[in-house]
C-alpha cells in the first residue's frame, strides 16, 4: 500500500513543486513591476475573489472528491450524475453572486475594495469569480479518480501559462492592479479550457457518463456528508479573509498585504508536500476504508520532519530570498513574512491530521472544529487589529490555529485510538523542541549568528530524527539508497 501511496504521491509532488518554483517566479513579477501597494491591492482582489468561491462551495467539493475516490465500489452513471450536479450549483450560485454585485456595484465596491482604490477593481473580479469556479471543480474531479499524472500537468502547464500572460501583458501595457487582473482573466480561461479537456480525456478513459440522474440523492448527500465541514473548513475561513482585507486595508496598511502575499507564497513551499500527499491520502484511506496506523506513522513522522527542517532552511536564508526574488524594498515585511513562514509547521501539520479524519469520515468533526479555530481568529482580529495594529494579527492567528491543531490532535490520538509508536512519540518531542527552537531566530538580528544558530539546530535534528524517530528498517533503507 505504501509504495503505491508513494508512487502516487510522487507525481503530485512533481506537479506541485514545479508549479509552486513558477508560482513564485510568477510573484516576483508581480511584486517588481506592481510595487508593495499594487501587490498589496491586488492580492487583496484576488483573495476577496477566492473567498467569493469558497463561500459558494456548499461543501460540493469535498464530497466529489471523496465520492469519486470510490469509483471502483460505486456506479460509474452515480460518479458523472455527482459531477454534474456539483458544477451545476456552484456555477448557479456564482452567478447569482456576480448579477447581484453589477446590479448593486457602488453597495460591494463600499464593502470589498472601498479602500483599495478604483470601482474598476470590482468589475474585474467579477469574470475572475466565475471562471475560478469552473476551473477548479474540473481539477477535484481528476484528484477524486485517482488521475494524478493528470493532475500532475494540469498543475504545471497552468502555471507556465499564468506566468507567460502575466509577464507579456504587463510589459507591454501600463503595470498595475487592473492590468494585472486582465491578464489574470486571460490566463484562467486558457486554464478553464486545458482542465476539462482533461477531464473529457479521463471521463472517456473511465467510461463515466455525465448524466443528472441522481440530482435529489447527489444534493442530500452532500447536504449530510459536506455541509458542515464547509461551514467550517470553507465558509468561515472565507469570510475571515474578506473581513482581514477590510482590516488590513484599515489599520495596518495596504504595502503589508502585500507581504502577506510573499509570506504566504513562501509558506506554499512548505506545503508541496502536504498538498502532494493531501488528495493521494484521501484517495487511498477512502477506498478502501483503511486505517493502517502504517501509512500514518510515516507521514507524521517523515513528512512533518521534512516540513520542519525546510522552514528552519527558508527562515535562515529570509533575507536574500526576499532580496533577490522581490526586491530590498520587500526587506520591510521581513517580520510578517518570518510569522507566517514560522506558523506553517502548526497549519500544515492540522491538515495532515486533517486528511486522516477526512479519509475516516469525521469531516463533521472537522468542520466543527475549523469553525471554532477560524472563529476565534475572527474575533480576536476584529479586537485586536484595531488596538494593536499588526501584533493584534499575529495573536489572532497563532491562537485559532493552535487551539485547532490541539482538538485534531485529541480527536485522532484519543478518540480514535491512533497507537503511538515509541518512534512517533519521539517525533512528538522533536516537534516541540523544534518549535521552541525557532523563537531566538525572531530575536537575533545579526545574519551570521543566526546561520550559525541554524545550522547546528539542523545538525541536532538530523541526529535526533535518525536516532530516535527512524525505525531500523528504514534505516536500512537509508543507509542502502546512500551506498548506491
Amino acid at each position: 500500500m505504501i509504495n503505491h501511496f508513494l508512487k502516487a504521491a510522487g507525481w503530485v509532488l512533481s506537479g506541485n513543486l514545479i508549479s509552486k518554483i513558477i508560482n513564485f517566479l510568477t510573484l516576483s513579477i508581480l511584486a517588481r513591476f506592481l510595487g508593495p501597494s499594487g501587490l498589496g491591492v491586488y492580492n487583496a482582489v484576488m483573495s476577496s475573489t477566492t473567498s467569493i468561491n469558497q463561500i459558494s462551495d456548499f461543501g460540493t467539493s469535498i464530497v466529489l472528491q471523496k465520492e469519486s475516490a470510490k469509483i471502483s465500489a460505486k456506479n460509474k452513471s452515480q460518479i458523472g450524475s455527482l459531477f454534474i450536479t456539483t458544477v451545476i450549483v456552484q456555477l448557479v450560485i456564482n452567478a447569482l453572486i456576480c448579477a447581484i454585485i453589477l446590479i448593486w456595484p457602488e453597495y460591494f465596491f463600499n464593502i470589498l475594495f472601498k479602500e483599495l482604490g478604483s470601482i474598476d477593481l470590482l468589475y474585474f473580479s467579477v469574470p475572475i469569480i466565475l471562471f475560478q469556479c469552473i476551473a477548479q471543480l474540473a481539477l477535484t474531479f481528476l484528484v477524486g479518480l485517482g488521475e494524478f499524472k493528470f493532475y500532475s500537468i494540469r498543475l504545471m502547464m497552468t502555471s507556465i501559462i499564468n506566468v507567460l500572460v502575466l509577464a507579456l501583458i504587463l510589459y507591454i501595457l501600463t503595470p498595475n492592479p487592473v492590468t494585472a487582473l486582465t491578464a489574470t482573466i486571460i490566463s484562467v480561461l486558457l486554464n478553464i479550457i486545458i482542465t476539462w479537456y482533461l477531464v473529457y480525456i479521463v471521463a472517456k478513459k473511465q467510461d463515466i457518463r455525465f448524466k443528472n440522474n441522481h440530482w435529489v440523492n447527489d444534493l442530500k448527500q452532500i447536504k449530510k456528508d459536506g455541509f458542515i465541514y464547509y461551514v467550517g473548513n470553507t465558509l468561515v475561513g472565507a469570510i475571515v479573509t474578506i473581513v482581514l482585507v477590510k482590516l488590513f486595508a484599515k489599520h495596518i496598511s495596504l504595502e503589508d498585504y502585500g507581504y502577506l502575499r510573499i509570506g504566504s507564497s513562501l509558506a506554499a513551499i512548505l506545503g508541496i508536500i502536504p498538498a502532494a500527499i493531501q488528495p493521494v491520502t484521501i484517495n487511498f484511506l477512502s477506498k478502501d476504508n483503511l486505517t493502517t496506523n502504517s501509512l500514518k506513522s510515516v507521514q507524521i513522522r517523515f513528512f512533518v520532519f521534512s516540513i520542519i527542517l525546510i522552514t528552519i532552511l527558508i527562515l535562515l536564508f529570509l533575507n536574500p530570498i526576499i532580496s533577490i526574488l522581490f526586491g530590498s524594498i520587500y526587506l520591510i515585511g521581513k517580520e510578517l513574512i518570518l510569522f507566517l513562514v514560522s506558523i506553517q509547521i502548526i497549519i500544515l501539520t492540522s491538515g495532515i491530521i486533517s486528511n486522516f479524519l477526512v479519509a475516516s469520515g469525521h469531516t463533521s468533526f472537522i468542520g466543527v472544529v475549523s469553525t471554532f479555530s477560524v472563529l476565534v481568529n475572527l474575533i480576536l482580529s476584529i479586537i485586536l487589529i484595531p488596538k494593536f495594529g499588526i501584533y493584534g494579527f499575529y495573536i489572532a492567528h497563532f491562537a485559532g490555529y493552535f487551539l485547532g491543531f490541539v482538538a485534531l490532535c485529541y480527536k485522532e490520538v484519543i478518540h480514535l485510538n491512533f497507537i503511538l509508536s515509541v518512534e512517533t512519540k519521539y517525533m512528538i518531542g522533536l516537534y516541540i523542541f523544534s518549535i521552541l527552537a525557532l523563537l531566538p531566530i525572531f530575536l537575533i538580528e545579526s545574519f551570521i549568528v543566526v546561520g550559525v544558530y541554524g545550522f547546528l539546530l539542523i545538525i541536532s535534528m538530523l541526529f535526533l530524527f535518525y536516532h530516535k524517530v527512524m525505525k531500523q528498517n528504514e534505516k536500512i533503507v537509508l543507509l542502502k539508497l546512500l551506498q548506491r
